[in-house]
């Protein structure tokens, strides 16, 4: 899965549909490749426990699709959709929620739609868990 080519990006200019383009892509990806993400989540789950056994591939892999969300955040905040933050750290919590909400459908944890499950991560990510100041 390539998030980081332009055709897998579904808007240029909003970056809440950039966020959830990248869910969607990875979750239409893990559909299509099961076994593969098996042996990811195995991999990914190595690196915690043994960084030194884990396969460069698996990191490289990680790296470019975290690198892919931090410029969607980082032209979002030029655009002044995305207020100034950590770029690099908030596009590795987004993908590991990603991922994580791609584990629970694995595991049959979610009953939701896959686009209800997208759309309930970009609400976590894109308006947080805060209550809204009315």
């Amino acid at each position: 899965m390539h998030y980081g080519d332009r055709q897998n990006r579904e808007s240029q200019n909003d970056t809440s549909a950039e966020v959830l383009s990248f869910s969607r892509t990875r979750r239409a990806y893990s559909e299509r490749n099961r076994d593969f993400m098996i042996i990811y989540y195995t991999e990914f789950s190595n690196m915690l426990i043994q960084p030194a056994q884990v396969r460069q591939e698996f990191q490289d892999r990680y790296n470019r699709q975290a690198e892919a969300l931090e410029r969607v955040l980082v032209d979002g905040m030029e655009r002044k959709q995305v207020r100034r933050l950590n770029a690099p750290a908030s596009a590795r919590i987004i993908y590991d929620l990603t991922r994580s909400l791609t584990a629970q459908r694995r595991l049959g944890w979610s009953q939701a739609s896959p686009d209800d499950d997208a759309g309930s991560l970009l609400d976590v990510t894109w308006k947080g868990v805060a209550r809204q100041k009315r």
